[in-house]
C-alpha cells in the first residue's frame, strides 16, 4: 500500500485487473479508512469519454491511455472535475503505482499514492 491523507484512503485492498480489447475490467475488495468493507467493480473504457461510475452514482470517469504503461482517469460530478488518478504499470509488469489528487464527496482533499504488487 502507500500513503494517503487521513480519512481518505484504504486500510487494505485487493485489486483484480483484467485486460479487455477496449479497456480494463477492475474488481476491488478492501477496507476503507473507517474500517468498513468496500467492494467495487467496473470497466474502464480507454477512449477519453465520460462514462457513469457504477460504484459512485452521479459521478463519471474518463479514462485515457497515455502510453503502453500509463492510464489517466479524470473523475467528474456535474461535469466538474473532482480529481484525477495516474496509474503506471512498471516495465516488468509486477507493480502498479496509482497517484490520486483531487477532492472526495465530503470535500476532503485527496492526495494518495498507492503501490499494488502482482500476486
Amino acid at each position: 500500500m502507500g500513503k494517503s491523507n487521513p480519512g481518505t484512503g484504504y486500510k487494505s485492498a485487493t485489486v483484480k485487473i483484467e485486460a479487455l480489447d477496449n479497456g480494463l475490467n477492475i474488481v476491488t475488495d478492501g477496507v476503507n479508512a473507517d474500517g468498513k468493507a468496500n467492494h467495487s467493480e467496473g470497466t474502464e473504457i480507454l477512449d477519453g469519454k465520460d462514462y457513469p461510475d457504477p460504484s459512485n452514482p452521479g459521478r463519471t470517469e474518463a479514462c485515457t491511455r497515455v502510453d503502453a504503461n500509463t492510464v489517466v482517469v479524470v473523475f467528474k460530478r456535474d461535469r466538474k472535475e473532482l480529481g484525477r488518478s495516474f496509474d503506471v504499470v512498471s516495465k516488468d509488469g509486477r507493480t502498479i503505482t496509482r497517484t490520486l489528487k483531487g477532492n472526495n464527496a465530503k470535500g476532503q482533499e485527496i492526495n494518495n499514492a498507492v503501490v499494488f504488487d502482482k500476486q
